[in-house]
């Protein structure tokens, strides 16, 4: 047998199959991830954590209706799953929706405080998208003062002070 083979997690384990699902994720394997959710669904067609690790993947791989659909059903089902909300912003983002992308973040960031970081991220992201880099530049740092150190929080820090410094953003900033 071969040691390096993927045994599969225990279907009757939902948390064990959003653990793995991630891992296929993480390692680029998208499609198995999604099978592997639809499997464990088909047991457990209501667990939300299947349901957002599969609205997750989904999105991940473009599938950005079905992902909406599954992750605004577990949103409404339980208003406190940030993040399902958070997920729910970043697509609507990422759909050029980006008043709508905020106000779901801005809503997480006050009844999450454990999520403030990952909706101050996103804050940023739309801040940033519509054209307001020093208010996504202020969300960035505050959700590094949060949470110090994190990379993508840094190469976005470093990101918009470069944009910031630029002759044309100095340039728009004096109009």
């Amino acid at each position: 047998m071969n040691s390096n083979a993927i045994s599969p997690p225990d279907a009757g384990d939902p948390q064990e199959v959003t653990h793995e699902a991630a891992r296929l994720r993480e390692r680029g394997h998208g499609a198995a991830a999604e099978a592997l959710l639809r499997a464990a669904l088909a047991s457990h067609p209501e667990h939300p954590e299947l349901r957002v690790a599969l609205g997750l993947t989904l999105a991940e791989l473009g599938q950005d209706a079905e992902a909406f659909a599954l992750l605004q059903g577990v949103a409404e089902a339980d208003r406190s799953r940030s993040d399902a909300i958070l997920a729910l912003g970043a697509l609507l983002l990422r759909n050029g929706r980006c008043e709508d992308a905020l106000s779901f973040a801005e809503a997480v960031a006050l009844f999450d405080p454990a999520q403030a970081p990952a909706a101050l991220l996103l804050i940023g992201d739309a801040h940033r998208a519509a054209g307001s880099p020093a208010t996504a530049g202020e969300a960035y740092r505050e959700a590094d003062r949060l949470a110090p150190g994190q990379p993508e929080l840094m190469e976005r820090i470093a990101e918009i002070e470069k944009d910031l410094s630029s002759p044309s953003s100095r340039a728009k900033a004096r109009r």
